[in-house]
């Protein structure tokens, strides 16, 4: 039905500084390689638990909150986020650097975790 749809992505990038374009909206974080390819590619069946609690933001139910099961009490982020990140590729000599560095409100799609704290996520690759 139309009320389970979710934006999951919505981005525009900007080119103006050498060295570091800025990518704004909602996006894929940069994180682990597990959650930066599609899932057909994949060499098991299910996440890892590390990347189920942590960068799917998984919050489990507990027996505080009334209920008797430990199901996910709200939808995952989808490894996304609403932010700025700032990001390049660059070669020296044989070897290509790219980095991305992302600061974001941490709430995922589902916009449900507002503690007011920032999350910051990097990624740095050479190849």
């Amino acid at each position: 039905s139309p009320t389970n749809l979710q934006l999951t992505d919505l981005s525009a990038t900007f080119n103006y500084i050498p060295g570091a374009r800025l990518r704004v909206g909602q996006f894929v974080t940069p994180s682990s390689n597990e959650m930066m390819k599609p899932v057909h590619f994949y060499d098991f069946v299910n996440f890892t638990h590390f990347t189920i609690f942590t960068m799917m933001d998984w919050q489990l139910r507990t027996p505080g909150d009334g209920t008797t099961d430990n199901r996910p009490s709200h939808p995952n982020a989808g490894f996304r986020d609403i932010g700025v990140m700032a990001f390049d590729t660059f070669a020296t000599g044989d070897f290509t650097h790219t980095y991305a560095v992302m600061v974001g409100n941490g709430n995922g799609i589902s916009r449900w975790e507002n503690d007011g704290h920032a999350d910051t996520s990097w990624r740095y690759r050479l190849g």
